[in-house]
């Protein structure tokens, strides 16, 4: 089991930059940060909700919306643009990859597998692991979506 407790944001080491930008190239050259350790405790989908002592991998995209909307969420309207998202579902060929929540500054944090857990700039994760961000859900108050949750 790995470490997954929360760090202070920090810059990453010569060698989780190394690794990290080995799996993600598009990381290379740009700055991001460390916010929580490497485990095998929880994923990616678990951690956008909070959740840190379990994996949650709903299955096809019908399932991530309601599982979503289990946890105060629901699907942005078209057009609605990407940095205001509060979760984005990534995909590849429309099959879902990964999740990422926004944090402040307009940034975004990943638990990356079974790596660290970063902050980021939403396109810097696009590639062939986890493909591009595909959909994206409001939660909370945002665009009256309180009153929408409970219909």
């Amino acid at each position: 089991q790995g470490d997954h407790r929360e760090v202070e944001d920090r810059r990453p080491t010569a060698a989780e930059r190394e690794k990290l930008e080995g799996r993600f190239p598009n990381l290379k050259g740009k700055a991001f940060t460390i916010t929580g350790g490497c485990s095998t405790d929880y994923n990616c989908i678990a951690a956008t909700v909070g959740i840190a002592d379990q994996s949650v991998w709903p299955g096809r995209e019908a399932a991530f919306d309601a599982f979503y909307k289990e946890h105060g969420c629901l699907p942005a309207p078209d057009g609605t643009a990407p940095e205001l998202a509060d979760v984005v579902l990534w995909a590849k060929e429309k099959e879902p990859t990964h999740a990422c929540r926004r944090v402040s500054g307009g940034k975004f944090e990943s638990k990356c597998g079974t790596l660290e857990k970063i902050v980021h700039d939403l396109k810097d994760l696009e590639g062939k692991s986890y493909g591009k961000p595909y959909k994206f859900y409001l939660c909370g108050s945002k665009v009256g979506l309180s009153s929408d949750l409970a219909d």
